[in-house]
């Protein structure tokens, strides 16, 4: 067997664990980088899936964004993909609409990721010179992770008010104006005798 149909069998496998039914937990795709490519459980069907989870136009988008956030996750030359997949992991629960969204949502995930590193750094430091910088740092990432949720949260709230302006300017079909009908007035036998009353003689 050829290294193509290797590579075959084993899409073919995890397409088998991960159907083409919508309801697939997102979780449970397991990206790998290996020099520069990014591997993911499930083949195409799984990079269809991650690229919509994840507010990316396009497999190609989608495969840039996922190497720059392991490039984050960099040490010693390799990606830490326990870090990486908790990043895609955050961003998908954060259910991006669209790119500036899901950009967002990843400079979150790195200041999570480069907070609670350097809080790990603080704690295990021995040197009070290294424990105050890493204390900045630490005090940086989460002070920029509260005002990207909230830059976040105005973004959102911006789109919803423009998508209701383009409802309200959206033509709705009024129902065409009909004048009512005049009454019939239908003559009875009492009314009869009453005119005769008071016609003249």
């Amino acid at each position: 067997m050829t290294t193509t149909d290797n590579t075959r069998a084993v899409d073919h496998e995890r397409d088998g664990q991960l159907s083409a039914d919508s309801s697939i937990d997102i979780h449970k795709l397991h990206v790998r980088i290996a020099k520069n490519n990014v591997e993911i459980a499930g083949g195409e069907n799984g990079e269809r899936k991650l690229t919509k989870a994840l507010g990316m136009p396009n497999p190609q988008s989608m495969r840039a964004l996922v190497i720059q956030l392991a490039k984050v996750t960099m040490r010693d030359g390799k990606a830490d993909e326990g870090e990486l997949n908790l990043m895609i992991s955050f961003i998908c629960d954060g259910k991006p609409r669209d790119q500036v969204e899901a950009f967002l949502l990843a400079q979150m995930a790195i200041s999570h990721v480069m907070g609670m590193r350097y809080a790990n750094y603080v704690v295990n430091s021995d040197f009070i010179d290294q424990q105050d910088s890493g204390e900045r740092i630490f005090s940086k990432s989460i002070r920029t992770y509260a005002m990207q949720m909230e830059a976040l949260k105005r973004y959102r709230t911006l789109e919803l008010q423009a998508a209701g302006a383009r409802r309200e300017q959206t033509p709705e079909k009024k129902e065409k104006w009909l004048p009512a009908r005049e009454a019939t007035v239908v003559p009875t036998e009492a009314s009869r005798a009453l005119e005769a009353e008071l016609a003249p003689n």
